[in-house]
Protein backbone atom coordinates (compact mmCIF):
# COMPACT_ATOMS: atom_id res chain seq x y z
CA UNK A 1 0.00 0.00 0.00
CA UNK A 2 1.49 3.32 -0.79
CA UNK A 3 1.20 6.62 0.86
CA UNK A 4 -0.48 9.63 -0.62
CA UNK A 5 1.90 12.82 -0.94
CA UNK A 6 0.39 15.66 1.02
CA UNK A 7 0.87 18.76 -0.41
CA UNK A 8 -0.71 20.95 3.00
CA UNK A 9 -0.51 19.87 6.73
CA UNK A 10 -4.04 18.71 7.79
CA UNK A 11 -6.89 21.46 8.32
CA UNK A 12 -6.55 21.27 12.13
CA UNK A 13 -3.10 22.66 12.31
CA UNK A 14 -3.78 25.17 9.64
CA UNK A 15 -6.48 26.34 11.41
CA UNK A 16 -4.35 26.63 14.70
CA UNK A 17 -1.43 28.45 12.79
CA UNK A 18 -3.93 31.10 11.24
CA UNK A 19 -5.23 31.51 14.50
CA UNK A 20 -2.37 32.31 16.56
CA UNK A 21 -1.33 34.41 13.59
CA UNK A 22 -4.65 36.27 14.18
CA UNK A 23 -3.93 36.53 18.08
CA UNK A 24 -0.89 38.05 16.52
CA UNK A 25 1.51 35.06 17.80
CA UNK A 26 3.94 36.04 14.71
CA UNK A 27 7.08 34.14 16.36
CA UNK A 28 5.17 31.21 17.14
CA UNK A 29 3.68 30.80 13.77
CA UNK A 30 7.06 31.98 12.53
CA UNK A 31 8.98 29.05 14.18
CA UNK A 32 6.13 26.41 13.55
CA UNK A 33 5.69 26.98 10.23
CA UNK A 34 9.45 26.95 9.06
CA UNK A 35 9.19 23.14 10.82
CA UNK A 36 6.11 22.25 8.99
CA UNK A 37 7.76 23.70 5.77
CA UNK A 38 10.47 20.68 5.92
CA UNK A 39 7.91 18.45 5.93
CA UNK A 40 5.56 20.20 3.45
CA UNK A 41 7.82 22.45 0.85
CA UNK A 42 5.16 22.27 -1.75
CA UNK A 43 2.61 24.31 0.78
CA UNK A 44 1.54 27.23 -0.76
CA UNK A 45 -0.02 28.29 1.94
CA UNK A 46 2.64 27.76 4.95
CA UNK A 47 5.05 29.83 2.71
CA UNK A 48 2.28 32.47 2.42
CA UNK A 49 1.83 32.54 6.26
CA UNK A 50 5.40 32.41 6.60
CA UNK A 51 5.69 35.02 4.45
CA UNK A 52 3.44 37.70 6.18
CA UNK A 53 4.78 36.10 9.51
CA UNK A 54 8.14 37.26 8.67
CA UNK A 55 7.14 40.97 6.86
CA UNK A 56 4.93 41.80 10.27
CA UNK A 57 7.86 40.44 12.95
CA UNK A 58 10.32 43.01 10.59
CA UNK A 59 12.43 40.05 8.63
CA UNK A 60 11.39 41.61 5.22
CA UNK A 61 13.81 39.86 3.22
CA UNK A 62 13.33 36.73 4.31
CA UNK A 63 9.33 37.72 3.64
CA UNK A 64 10.13 38.63 0.01
CA UNK A 65 11.98 35.11 -0.48
CA UNK A 66 9.05 32.58 1.21
CA UNK A 67 6.42 34.63 -0.69
CA UNK A 68 8.47 34.26 -3.74
CA UNK A 69 8.71 30.73 -3.13
CA UNK A 70 4.69 30.84 -2.67
CA UNK A 71 4.55 32.70 -5.76
CA UNK A 72 6.64 29.70 -7.62
CA UNK A 73 4.15 27.24 -6.43
CA UNK A 74 0.90 28.92 -6.93
CA UNK A 75 2.14 31.78 -10.23
CA UNK A 76 -1.59 31.93 -11.07
CA UNK A 77 -3.39 33.18 -8.10
CA UNK A 78 -3.60 36.85 -8.22
CA UNK A 79 -3.16 37.19 -4.09
CA UNK A 80 -0.11 35.55 -4.47
CA UNK A 81 1.23 37.89 -7.04
CA UNK A 82 -0.31 40.87 -4.66
CA UNK A 83 1.23 39.30 -1.62
CA UNK A 84 5.15 39.11 -3.52
CA UNK A 85 4.85 42.46 -5.08
CA UNK A 86 3.87 43.98 -2.06
CA UNK A 87 6.92 42.49 -0.33
CA UNK A 88 9.36 43.32 -3.31
CA UNK A 89 8.30 46.68 -3.17
CA UNK A 90 8.89 46.56 0.85
CA UNK A 91 12.87 46.15 -0.38
CA UNK A 92 13.15 48.57 -3.14
CA UNK A 93 11.25 50.73 -0.16
CA UNK A 94 14.09 50.00 1.80
CA UNK A 95 17.18 49.74 -0.19
CA UNK A 96 15.55 53.64 -1.22
CA UNK A 97 15.47 55.15 2.10
CA UNK A 98 19.32 53.25 2.77
CA UNK A 99 20.25 55.25 0.02
CA UNK A 100 18.75 58.38 0.58
CA UNK A 101 20.42 58.17 4.06
CA UNK A 102 23.71 57.36 2.94
CA UNK A 103 23.75 60.52 0.05
CA UNK A 104 22.26 62.72 3.14
CA UNK A 105 25.36 61.43 5.77
CA UNK A 106 28.30 61.71 3.00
Amino acid sequence: MTQAWQIDPPREILDKLLALYEAEQRAVVMEQTGRLLEAFPASYTLWKLFGAALMSEGFPEQAELALRQALALRPDLEEAQKNHAIADQLLRDISAAASAEMLADS
